[in-house]
This record gives structure tokens, C-alpha cells and sequence, in this order.
């Protein structure tokens, strides 16, 4: 079905029509309408920076720090006369991502969005309108391309419609992208069978240049054949600079929270027990307790007490709910008003609004929930919206910012984790000194045998009651490196257990005022990142998290030390190049460097010759190969394809030229190679021949196309000249004095 928003009657949407509006204003004004903060500014310009000359790179930016405005400057930046791909996981993202770059990112000219007929079908069920021509077929795509031939142009498309886009390449002549931006990029990796691996691939769809935006991309380097992944034999990984290109920019959640652009957050884990439950039911015991339920039924009741204890100690008024089930999460949200009446009526919520949706929900249903999401949680008071879902609330859906996030059963996917948590980083417009909550809701069966002993703490925390909590915070170091810090604290010794005090007091004993400030939700430094909320367990889940850092050879840990062992006794090194075991290494570099690695570890990786730095490791080898190229050329004019015996010279002096990582020594090195070596390798090209053209008795003056001379006739002085008069702005001070120091070289007819 084709469908052009202009022609085609749609129901009436004011805020598509608004963003039309802003749209035209946009494209009058010819500006942003919304500034970039600092990181935001240095992103764009890192990106710009690696790939004007064409290739790819990866700009990672942590959730809630405005990827999708970056991403709209960089297309605005790098091509903004040119035609833009963007691709994303979903139509709901592509359709914000649309009203973003047109309202605020100052994207102009035609925009077509590329989806499949069930997409299309759900954007017209839920009224939703935007200006531009919305289309399933390939020769639509490529007509308005080529219309715009020289022109700004833009393609949205969704993972699911891309092989239209590859139709629109092949059989209908559309040319080729001067930039494509893939959006959740790390949704990408993995298997090169996947329909959406064509957006790396060039000859499918041909792009000058490439940006991959990711807030998850360690993650997704860390897909692989095993448990985690179901098995999935992984080919494009974000490590694998010849598919993602290099990492340009970084700006983590610790440098988010620093900045006060996205919240800090506390790990919350209430645990319920058997005996909690027998309390709030009445019933005469545990075995009653047991015989009149099912497990399933046990599980999701202690979920909900948990969740509404959670609401009442922190007095959270928006809060998402993350079920690995479609079902447990419509059953969660059907039950919780009864599960919700069990509790003391001192510790009974105020007004609860419930909704739970899935990814399988119709898209104008999903949105209606949303809506009514936002007008309860907008109203204050002593009210909770919660909205429960399941396989949906991850990237691309615009909710306002929640107060917490709640894993009923995460699966295993850190991605999906890591997504969800960042729902909760968000911080409202005027919001100071916001700490999101965390929770994992943990239930504690009693033993079969009351008579039996605890199980070891190790069994403990394998068990499926305290596997959730380790799976989060396994996600979450992924994420922010502070965790794994904090983690190493508990096995140093620096605080006990008393330090993860339960909210509740037990009887008979007197808060201090620091437990007191805890039980407000004030943050009293480190030790109060996470939460055991019972109490009885606290010291019991301690120690479980204590032994499981403390253990220097898991089974994980040892099968890849052993492929390192392999690959070291075979090569007499292990400067690792590709694979799997790159990425395993680059860990152990990461952990070493912030000190939390064992020593016990760091003494087996010593053995086998481990290279800590392997940037100064890598940096030295690159010179190696830049020296080479310079006995044989006499420069470093390098093109950005440039190899030696298979080693991508050119492409490392591109990485050196961005400049921000090299230290004083390294600098001198290469400018005691070529002096020009910073600059464009065109432009060092450019004065070396017009250096040569005066040499042979040229001169400055004279008509803009007169010929070069001695053993460059083809070079045309005047013409370059003129070039560096029109781009004089952009140019570095020291290009001008370069050019300076060859006399009056403006003077051009």
C-alpha cells in the first residue's frame, strides 16, 4: 500500500500537524530549535569528524542522554544536502524519531518512511500523521530519492521493511545514501542471516558514510555462541571496527549522573518470604499455605506485596513492571488490586491506575494505555500509575520518566535489562536530586523440611529466588562500571552487612539517624546502592554476592582463559586480532585498569604474557606500520583504505588526526615523520603540490586556471588556491600560517 500523507485523507492528528508546522519554521529559519548540551555538541563533532571523508564509526551514548537529537544533528552536520537513511527496530520509534528531526533537528526537504503493510495499517489505526509520503513499495522509495537529486532528502525506515530499501537499490536505480544512521545499533549485531544485516552491507545499500548510536554497545560485543544468547553463532559484532567502525564518542551513565542529566539509582531487593505470606492470608501454616495454591500463584502474590510495599516505602508515582510473559503480565495487573487489600490498612495504597500492554497489542491500544499512563501520573497526589508489560518497553517508546522500574522474572537478555533500567534514569524538566529505584522483588519459599539447613550460600544465590538479582547487576555493571566497584567493596571488607540495612527496624531496636535518612530514600554515599528490604536475609544475600565476586576461575572465566592459553602457546603472544577472545581480553584490560581484578587472575593472565595496555600496545604498532608507509611515499597523505601487509595504515592515521587520545610523546613522534600529518590528506597533498609548483618557479599570482608545472602539469594552483580561499573559515589557525608562510597566496584572478 502507498500512501503519500499529503494526498490521502488521514483522521486528524493536531500534534502531526503541529510538527508540520514546526517543520516549515524549521526550514525557514534553517537552525536548530533546540540547543545541544555540551555532550551533545562534542558527540556531533567526533562523529563529523570520523566520517566526512566517508566510512563508519559508533557513537555510544548512555540512555536518557538524547541519542535521537545527536543523530539529527549529525545528518544536519555531515550531509545536509544530501540523501539520509535512518533505521530502527520499530514504526512507534521511526514515527517519534520523524517528529524529532523535524521539529527540533532542522532536517529539511522530502521525508518518506518505509514500512510494511501491517506497519502502515497500525499508523493509520492509531491516527497518527506525519509529513511525509508513507510507502511500502521500492519504486515509491526511489522515485522521491531521485526527485530530490541534489537536494536534502531523508528515508526512515523500520529493520522489517529494509529489504525495500535494498529492492529500491537494485531493481528501481535509487542512489546511493551520503549518510546512513542506525539507531539502537547494537540491535544489528549478531548473526549476518538476519534481514536487517543489510543495513552494513554496501553493495546492498550503498552509503558514503555510516553512524551507528547504541547506549548498550559492550553488550552487544559480548553476543555469542553459548547460554545468553540461545547459541547464536555471532558474525557482525560492535567490536569489528570493518563493520560498526571505530568508537568515536563515549559518554557513560557515571558521566550522565555526574552531569546531572540522568538520575542516580538504587538496587532495591524486597524479599518475601513463605511466612510473610501465611500472615497476610490467614492461614493456620505453611503447608496450608502450599496445598490451597500453586507455585505460580505463591510467586505472583509475593510480587505484588513486594511491588506495593515498594510504592508505599518510597511513595513512587510512576512505575513500569517488566514480565518475561505476556500472560504473567496481564494476571499481575488483573490481581494486584485484591493482593493489594491483604496488607495492613495502615500500609494500604491510595488510588492505583493499572495497565498492562505487549508487544503484541495493536499499536492505537498501546498508545491509548500510554496516554492514559501519562494524564494519571501527570495528576500527583497519593495516586500510582503502573503500567505492566511484556516484550515492549525497551528502546523507542515515549513515556514521561518513572520513578522506578520493577523486574518481575528478567530474562536473559542484558540488553532488555539494561533498556529497562534506563526507563527509570530519565529526570522530569526542573527535577533535582532524583534517585530511581531499582527493584527486584525476590520470593523465599520455606524449606520442604522445616527442620532442614539453609541450603550454602553459593546453592543460594544459583537458585531461582536470587538469580534474578544477580542477572540485574551482572546487566548493570555492563552498563555502569560503578557497579562492579561497588561489588568489589562488599568483598574488601570496607562495610559488612549491617551496612544493607532492611527498611524495617526489628522490634525492639532503635534506628540511628543515618537509617533513618536511608529510610527516606537519601542516598548515604556508596554503601547504600543497594537494598536488602527484610529482615532476616540481608546477611545471607552478603555473603552470596561476596563468594561470587571473590571466586578468581568460574567455569566462564576458565573456558576463555583456556582458548587465551591455546591461542598463547601457539603464537608466543597474545595479541589477539579477531574473534571472540578479543573481546574477553578487552574485559579483563577494563577491570584491571579500574582495580577490580582479582590477583589471582591478574597472575594467570600474567603467565601467558597479557598485554594491559593494549592501546599503547596497538598505538606503537600502527606508528611501526606509519613509518613504513613513510619511507615508501615520504609522507603521511595516507587514504583512508592505505594498507601494509594487510594492516589498515590509512585508517589508524585517520583515528590519530582526531587527536583527543594522543599524549605529547606520541605527537612528536609522528610530527617528526611529516609535519602535516594532522591535517586532511587531501589538503596536505594540495600544499605539497602547490610547495612544488613554486619550487619549479611558479608563482601565487595569476589567472585561477593557469597549469602547474615541471613533473605536475595537471595540478591547477589558482583552483586550489581559490578552494582554500573559499573554506578559509573551517581551516585550522596553523593551516593558515602554512599557507601564510608561502606568501600572499589570496591573490588569485
Amino acid at each position: 500500500m502507498d500512501t503519500d500523507a499529503a494526498a490521502a485523507p488521514r483522521p486528524v492528528d493536531e500534534a502531526g500537524d503541529r510538527a508540520a508546522a514546526r517543520r516549515r519554521a524549521v526550514e525557514a529559519a534553517g537552525s536548530f530549535l533546540m540547543p545541544l548540551r555540551e555532550h551533545q555538541k562534542q558527540a556531533v563533532t567526533a562523529a563529523w569528524r570520523a566520517v566526512r571523508d566517508g566510512g563508519r564509526a559508533i557513537v555510544e551514548s548512555c540512555c536518557g542522554s538524547g541519542k535521537t537529537l545527536i543523530a539529527a544533528a549529525c545528518a544536519r552536520r555531515v550531509a545536509p544536502h544530501g540523501a539520509v537513511l535512518a533505521t530502527m527496530p520499530t514504526i512507534e520509534l521511526v514515527w517519534q524519531t520523524v517528529g524529532v528531526w523535524l521539529a527540533h533537528g532542522g532536517r529539511r526537504g522530502p521525508v518518506v518512511i518505509v514500512c510494511s503493510s501491517s506497519e502502515n495499517r497500525e499508523l493509520e489505526e492509531a491516527g497518527l500523521r506525519v509529513d511525509a509520503v508513507i510507502t511500502t513499495k521500492a519504486h515509491r522509495i526511489a522515485e522521491v530519492v531521485r526527485a530530490a537529486a541534489g537536494g536534502p532528502v531523508t528515508v526512515f525506515a523500520t529493520y522489517a521493511s529494509i529489504d525495500r530499501v535494498v529492492e529500491a537499490h537494485a531493481l528501481h536505480g535509487m542512489p546511493g545514501f551520503d549518510l546512513a544512521v542506525v539507531d539502537e545499533a547494537h540491535r544489528t549485531a549478531g548473526s549476518s542471516a538476519k534481514p536487517w544485516a543489510a543495513v552494513h552491507d554496501d553493495t546492498r545499500i550503498p552509503a558514503r558514510r555510516r553512524l551507528y548510536f547504541t547506549a548498550t554497545p559492550r553488550i552487544a560485543e559480548g553476543l555469542s555462541a553459548g547460554p545468553e544468547t540461545g547459541g547464536e553463532n555471532v558474525v557482525c559484532s560492535m567490536d569489528d571496527p570493518e563493520v560498526f567502525g571505530e568508537t568515536v564518542f563515549r559518554y557513560p551513565v557515571a558521566q550522565g549522573i555526574a552531569d546531572g542529566l540522568i538520575a542516580d539509582y538504587q538496587v532495591v531487593v524486597p524479599v518475601v518470604t513463605d511466612q510473610d505470606l501465611q500472615e497476610l492470608l490467614n492461614e493456620p501454616g505453611i503447608s496450608d499455605l502450599r496445598s490451597r495454591r500453586t507455585n505460580e500463584e505463591l510467586q505472583r502474590l509475593a510480587l505484588q506485596i513486594a511491588t506495593c510495599r515498594a510504592i508505599d516505602t518510597y511513595a513512587l508515582e510512576r512505575v513500569i513492571t517488566y514480565h518475561s510473559r505476556i500472560r504473567g503480565a496481564r494476571e499481575f495487573v488483573r490481581t494486584l488490586h485484591h493482593a493489594a487489600a491483604l496488607l495492613p490498612r495502615s500500609d494500604r495504597l491510595g488510588h492505583l491506575h493499572l495497565a498492562a500492554v505487549a508487544g503484541s497489542d495493536r499499536l492505537k491500544d498501546r498508545r491509548h494505555a500510554f496516554d492514559q499512563f501519562r494524564s494519571e501520573s501527570a495528576r500527583g497526589g497519593h495516586r500510582c500509575a503502573l503500567i505492566a508489560n511484556s516484550r515492549l518497553l525497551a528502546e523507542g517508546i515515549d513515556l514521561p520518566a518513572v520513578d522506578a522500574v520493577i523486574f518481575a522474572d528478567p530474562k536473559n537478555s542484558i540488553v532488555d535489562i539494561v533498556q529497562g533500567a534506563g526507563r527509570a534514569f530519565r529526570v522530569p524538566l526542573g527535577v533535582t536530586g532524583k534517585v530511581a529505584r531499582i527493584i527486584i522483588p525476590v520470593y523465599l519459599p520455606g524449606p520442604a523440611d522445616e527442620n532442614a539447613e539453609q541450603d550454602d550460600t553459593e546453592t543460594e544465590l544459583n537458585r531461582s529466588a536470587f538469580a534474578a538479582v544477580w542477572q540485574v547487576l551482572r546487566a548493570l555493571a555492563a552498563h555502569d562500571e560503578r557497579v562492579t566497584a561497588r561489588i568489589t567493596e562488599l568483598r574488601t571488607n570496607r562495610y559488612g552487612a549491617e551496612q544493607l540495612r532492611p527498611h524495617t527496624a526489628e522490634p525492639g531496636l532503635e534506628q540511628d539517624q543515618d537509617a533513618e535518612e536511608q529510610a527516606d530514600g537519601v542516598a548515604a554515599g556508596d554503601a547504600d546502592w543497594l537494598r536488602v528490604e527484610t529482615t532476616a536475609y540481608q546477611d545471607r544475600i552478603l555473603r552470596t554476592l561476596k563468594l561470587r565476586t571473590l571466586s578468581p576461575r568460574t567455569a566462564e572465566w576458565e573456558k576463555w582463559y583456556e582458548q587465551a592459553e591455546a591461542f598463547h602457546q601457539e603464537h608466543g603472544h597474545l595479541d589477539v586480532r579477531e574473534g571472540d577472545l578479543v573481546d574477553w581480553l578487552n574485559r579483563q584490560r577494563e577491570q584491571h585498569a579500574a582495580g577490580r581484578l582479582d590477583a589471582a587472575r591478574i597472575s594467570e593472565l600474567d603467565r601467558i604474557a597479557m598485554i594491559w595496555n593494549k592501546h599503547a600496545h596497538a598505538w606503537e604498532r600502527g606508528y611501526a606500520y606509519a613509518r613504513a608507509w613513510h619511507q615508501l611515499h615520504g609522507d603521511l597523505a595516507t587514504p583512508a583504505g592505505a594498507r601494509i601487509d594487510g594492516y589498515t595504515v590509512g585508517r589508524w592515521l585517520r583515528v590519530q588526526r582526531l587527536g583527543g587520545h594522543l599524549v605529547p610523546e606520541q605527537r612528536q613522534l609522528l610530527d617528526t615523520l611529516d609535519p602535516l600529518w594532522r591535517w586532511d590528506p587531501k589538503w596536505q597533498r594540495g600544499l605539497r603540490r602547490l610547495t612544488a609548483y613554486l619550487a619549479a618557479g611558479g608563482a601565487l599570482t595569476g589567472p585561477r586556471n593557469r597549469p602547474g608545472l615541471g613533473d605536475d602539469p595537471g595540478f591547477r594552483p589558482g583552483v586550489w588556491q581559490h578552494q582554500q580561499i573559499q573554506q578559509a573559515d573551517e581551516l585550522h589557525p596553523d593551516q593558515i600560517a602554512l599557507l601564510d608562510g608561502l606568501g600572499p597566496w589570496r591573490t588569485v584572478r
